[in-house]
């Protein structure tokens, strides 16, 4: 949503604020004779064939002095109802145009007063206020339902939007004619849905004086409308559900400096495995226990012995072939000190 403080209040634009030759106002056939309702009626169709042609910037300021209270041709084409109608039927399709054209060309084209001017027309409605001051607070049904359009189309404030097309269809009297109608279905299937008020919808159509034919088409659009409404809205959330759990994971691996630098984490030290060594050990423990038993026979020397063995089994594996060897080695001399006594 634009807010309102973002954009110039007054709309209404002074032809050199554009940029442009102000020449181009003039006929090169035209007099001071000339009436009012003349210069109005040929730039208006001037500005038509701009717009026709594309050629936005130059349909904008040839059309503005028509639709600005402060231009002395606006006058005159407020006199003339039908001059008034084509000149704002023009405008709102320029308007249109213009804000659906691309950031880099809307700026190469236009000031930037003028964008804001432009876009606070469409977004902010603005332009239905003006509108309203050239009919006299009455205007046309058919206009309204362009600019209901127009706005529906560029939907930046739709509840200002509903607010606009229900005042004028609670004010309107008179015979039902097609542009009502046709008024009454756009705010059911346009205006409403656009505020996401499906039952508001759904209970306007029931209530509404349209025929049973056309009734159950626009109850059918509707509900048409609000399945892919619904729809959007499920993969939007899926898609938010999924962006969460997307960030979720890059800032875990944010943390782990390792996923992102595979070469630097840490490696496994394979723990070696000795079963050779411990069978050895084990295979040699038998042995010294054995000829102590039956060499010896001293429970000292035995209990000696045992207890080495023991202490040198419960070596870690790092120091496991060492240990052996060191209880070889006291084994060695254990066996000679016990040979030696024997033959004293």
């Amino acid at each position: 949503m634009v807010a309102q403080s973002d954009f110039i209040e007054n709309t209404s634009l002074d032809v050199d604020d554009l940029g442009l030759s102000a020449s181009i106002l003039s006929h090169p056939g035209s007099s001071t004779s000339e009436t009012s309702s003349g210069r109005a009626r040929e730039l208006y169709k001037r500005s038509k064939r701009y717009f026709i042609g594309r050629q936005f910037v130059d349909a904008y300021t040839t059309i503005h002095p028509l639709i600005s209270e402060s231009s002395t041709l606006y006058r005159s084409v407020v006199e003339n109802t039908t001059m008034r109608h084509n000149v704002w039927v023009l405008y709102i399709a320029l308007l249109d145009g213009i804000i659906g054209l691309p950031e880099e060309e809307l700026k190469a084209g236009f000031p930037k007063d003028t964008i804001l001017s432009i876009r606070n027309a469409v977004w902010d409605c603005t332009i239905w206020d003006q509108v309203e001051s050239a009919y006299n607070k009455d205007p046309s049904t058919s206009l309204v339902l362009n600019l209901s359009f127009l706005c529906l189309k560029h939907p930046k404030r739709p509840k200002l939007i509903e607010s606009k097309v229900k005042s004028y269809l609670d004010l309107t009297t008179g015979p039902v004619t097609p542009d009502i109608l046709k008024l009454r279905e756009c705010y059911a299937t346009g205006v409403l849905p656009a505020c996401t008020k499906w039952t508001e919808a759904q209970k306007y159509i029931e209530e509404t004086d349209f025929s049973s034919s056309q009734r159950d088409q626009l109850l059918i659009k509707l509900s048409r409308l609000k399945s892919e409404y619904d729809e959007m809205t499920n993969r939007k959330t899926k898609l938010r559900k999924k962006d969460k759990q997307h960030n979720t994971a890059e800032q875990r691996n944010l943390a782990d400096p390792h996923v992102h630098n595979p070469d630097k984490a840490p490696k496994e030290i394979p723990v070696p495995s000795l079963p050779t060594f411990e069978q050895d050990m084990l295979a040699w423990l038998r042995f010294v226990l054995l000829f102590a038993r039956t060499s010896l026979g001293k429970p000292t020397t035995y209990m000696l012995i045992t207890v080495i063995a023991l202490i040198s089994f419960q070596s870690s594996r790092r120091r496991l072939k060492q240990a052996m060897t060191d209880l070889l080695e006291k084994a060695k001399i254990t066996i000679a000190m016990a040979a030696r006594v024997r033959y004293l």
